[in-house]
C-alpha cells in the first residue's frame, strides 16, 4: 500500500518498492511512513494534545449544529427534509477537497 502512496507522488514502481522495503526494515519507521501518507499527519502536527482536542471539539460542534439550523425556521417534515438537504450539501461540500487531493481526475486514484 505504501509504495502505490509513493508511485501516486510520481516515483518510478521499481524505486517505490525499493524504498518501502528499505523503510520496512524499521517498523517504528514504517509506522511513520504509514501515518504520515494514509492520514496526512505527523508527529508534528500532533505535537499539542490542547490544540488537536479544541479544534476536534470545535468541528464536532459546528458540523452538529448544521442539521438543527431548520427546525428554527420549519416545522414537521418540511424541517427534516431541510435539514436531511442542509446535512447532505455540508458533508459533500467538506469531503470534495479531501477527496480531489487523493484522486486524479474523475475521483480515481491518479497512478501515473
Amino acid at each position: 500500500m505504501l509504495s502505490l502512496y509513493y508511485q501516486m507522488k510520481g516515483l518510478p514502481e521499481v524505486d517505490a518498492l525499493h524504498m518501502v522495503n528499505h523503510i520496512a526494515s524499521d517498523p517504528e519507521q514504517l509506522l511513520r511512513a504509514l501515518t504520515t501518507e494514509r492520514l496526512g499527519s505527523s508527529e508534528e502536527s500532533l505535537s499539542n494534545p490542547l490544540v488537536s482536542a479544541s479544534s476536534g471539539a470545535l468541528s464536532t460542534a459546528v458540523g452538529a449544529a448544521i442539521p438543527i439550523i431548520p427546525f428554527f425556521f420549519l416545522h414537521g417534515l418540511e424541517a427534516v427534509i431541510a435539514a436531511a438537504i442542509i446535512s447532505l450539501a455540508a458533508h459533500l461540500r467538506l469531503a470534495r477537497p479531501r477527496a480531489s487531493s487523493r484522486c486524479g481526475r474523475g475521483g480515481l486514484p491518479d497512478l501515473r
